[in-house]
This record gives C-alpha cells, structure tokens and sequence, in this order.
C-alpha cells in the first residue's frame, strides 16, 4: 500500500511539473500564438500521447496481475525462491557457505562470525559433514569383571556390546569396527551377531559371518575386527552385538572412544566388592547424564548426541 501511494504522489507531481512547463510557455510573451501551438504539436501532444499510452498499459497489467490467478502464480514463483530449495539447489558450496554466515552474524548480531579460522569453520569442515552420515542407536554396553590374577596382575573380562545404525540417506555406515589394542584376547572368544528388522519391526538373526575381516598381533592375539556392511547399507535399524571374553592389564586406564556419530548410550560395569571404579568421560554434556553412585558398580547413561572421539576412560582401583 505505501509503494502504490509513493507512486501515485510521483505520478502527479510529475503532472503538475509538466502542468507549470506548459503553462510558463503559453504565457510567455516572446512566442507567438502559431509557434506556441507548432511547439505543443511537435513536443508535447507526442509526448503525453506516450505517457497516456504508458499509464494505460500499466492500468492493465496491473489489473491481469491483481487476479487472483496471477496472484497466486507469483505467490508460489515467489514462495519457491525465498522458502523452497528451487533457489538454494542452483547455488554452488562456496556461495552457500558465505550465506551461511551471513544468515548466523544477522541472527546472532556478532560481525565476528565466520572470520578466519573461526569456530564457525571448524563446525563447517568437521562437524557439519556428520550431517550426511549414518549413526548409531541405543548403544548399550556391559562390562563383567569376573575375577582378578594377582599372580599376573591380569582381570578377566566378560564384554557384551550392542548399537543399531540407523540410516541416512537410505545408507548405514560400510563397517562396524571393535578394536583391541588394549586387551589380550583371541578370535574363539569373539561372537559377532547380526540381526535385523522384519515387517512386524521384530528382530530377527542373519546368519552371515563371510564379511568379518579380523586383523592379528605377532602374538596371536586379535588387534581389531571390521564388520563389512555392504550387503546390508540400506538395512535401517541393522543390530550389532559383540560378546567377546579377554584380558586387561589391573593397573591399566581403559578407554572407549565413539567411532561413529551415536545417539543414547546406556553402559554397565561390575567390579568385584573389594574394589571401586574410577570413572572419567570427555567432551560429554553431564546435563544429559545419569549416574548412580555405587562403589564397585559403574551404571551409566548418556541420553542424547555423542560426536566421534568422545567417550569415557575408566580403571580399577582396589580398596584397602
């Protein structure tokens, strides 16, 4: 509305002008009556017979356009450029990126946004990318510690793990890796198990064990296990468990970092009586935690988002 009133106030002051210019000549004395009306006939009768035509025109368009198909037509041409991807879709990564940060320093009102070396270009280059990854669900850990070798300063361990991936972009992650750098244990203490979703969402086992690629120590002892995944990348939902029994050093500090971007974590660890455990986690919100206090049972849950590399450390202390 105030567009059309600045327009229609232009309009006539631009009339009144002309209006002035027509008069001040007719009035003028140093013109005859004949030169004053060639004057109009070669100059200005052409020229408001153009502006005539002009705003007749424009009355027109204007009308076709205040229909209400052609309202609509442009409402949606309009909705599809500011709210659709027609627009996003066509404009390259780099460009992207600076709209990005422009759209963050006008939400933010901080200038400082997305200059060099800024938070904002570690998020982009190393967080952003997990956006397009698969995850894992529901990862749910239990540590058993059985019994204790004073002679070789060695603990027996009973370890059971299990995560679903969930899909992005209809894929799941290529391979599932367990790794054993720090435990003593060989591949018959190993058990790899799949299992997967029926149409009733009931899981049900796959019996395929072809894709387990197993790395080895010199000493005969397993390094790490890769899972390969590819007969599966479209399976959502696609359940993983590791039941595996091994060694660890008494005195050592155990950790477990995240390998994949993984959501909700539920972990369990039993320690004989005449022992506590220390427990230490990294780069975790403890707004999403929950952990109860016992001495010699470690029962903790993280119920939100953990990025790749974080994870927890624990260790063995005896009681005196």
């Amino acid at each position: 509305m105030k567009n059309h009133i600045k327009h229609a106030t232009s309009f006539l002051l631009i009339l009144i002008g002309l209006s002035f210019v027509l008069l001040s000549i007719w009035m003028s004395e140093d013109y005859t009556v004949q030169q004053k009306l060639d004057f109009c006939n070669k100059w200005i009768w052409p020229l408001l017979n153009t502006l005539g035509a002009g705003i007749f025109c424009s009355g027109i368009i204007s009308i076709i356009i205040e229909t209400k198909s052609w309202s609509d037509y442009f409402s949606e041409v309009l909705r599809k450029i500011v709210l659709g991807h027609d627009f996003l879709a066509q404009i390259d990564t780099n460009t992207l990126s600076d709209f990005h940060k422009n759209v963050l320093r006008i939400r933010y009102k901080n200038e400082d946004i997305g200059k060099d070396d800024s938070f904002l270009d570690f998020q982009q280059q190393l967080i952003e990318p997990l956006l397009t990854e698969s995850y894992r669900e529901n990862v749910n850990q239990r540590i058993i510690i059985r019994n204790i070798n004073d002679s070789d300063d060695t603990i027996n361990v009973e370890d059971t793990v299990s995560y679903q991936f969930r899909t992005n972009n209809n894929k799941i992650s290529k391979n599932a890796h367990f790794d054993y750098s720090n435990e003593i244990i060989k591949k018959e203490d190993i058990k790899i198990t799949l299992q997967k979703m029926n149409e009733n969402e009931e899981l049900i086992n796959i019996d395929d064990n072809s894709k387990i690629r197993i790395e080895m120590n010199s000493d005969g002892t397993v390094k790490s296990i890769d899972v390969k995944l590819q007969n599966y990348i479209s399976c959502d939902k696609l359940q993983i468990k590791n039941q595996s029994m091994y060694k660890i050093k008494k005195d050592q500090i155990n950790v477990w970092q995240m390998s994949h971007l993984t959501k909700n974590l539920h972990m369990l660890i039993q320690a004989p009586e005449n022992y506590k455990i220390n427990f230490e986690r990294f780069s975790l919100n403890e707004k999403f935690e929950d952990l109860p206090l016992y001495t010699n049972i470690l029962d903790y849950s993280y119920n939100y988002w953990i990025l790749p590399f974080s994870g927890f450390a624990w260790k063995l202390i005896k009681i005196s």
